[in-house]
């Protein structure tokens, strides 16, 4: 029995040598997986990046029209105030700040140009 242990001890010290080398191998694909690995992430990275790139240059082009649309929707709105709001601002200064009161017809009177009128008969 002796000499069976010793052929199994001799077996066992010749298994890891017998071993090494394809341990080797085996290090060396995974070595390959990982570095192919890395790369094809890398590479997933690279794409996702572009396309994120694009996806903010489309939506950057769309706030700029829409902020354009705003500003003149805004200058539109301004003129309109400033329009409508003359002629009520006015009347209310009027009326309000310094007293005056809309005029009858009888306080209307009608002045004639008498340059205008020669000019006109002489014609």
């Amino acid at each position: 029995m002796d000499d069976r242990a010793g052929k199994s001890s001799n077996a066992q010290e010749r298994e890891p040598s017998r071993l090494t080398p394809g341990g080797q191998g085996a290090l060396v694909v995974l070595g390959t997986l990982l570095i192919t690995g890395l790369i094809v992430g890398v590479l997933l990275l690279q794409v996702w990046n572009r396309v994120q790139v694009f996806e903010l240059g489309y939506q950057m082009t769309a706030l700029t029209r829409e902020r354009q649309q705003l500003f003149e929707e805004r200058e539109r709105l301004r003129i309109e105030m400033v329009v409508s709001s003359t002629t009520e601002r006015l009347d209310k200064v009027a009326r309000e700040d310094l007293g005056l009161v809309p005029i009858a017809a009888h306080q209307v009177v009608v002045i004639e140009d008498r340059r205008t009128a020669s000019v006109e008969v002489a014609q």
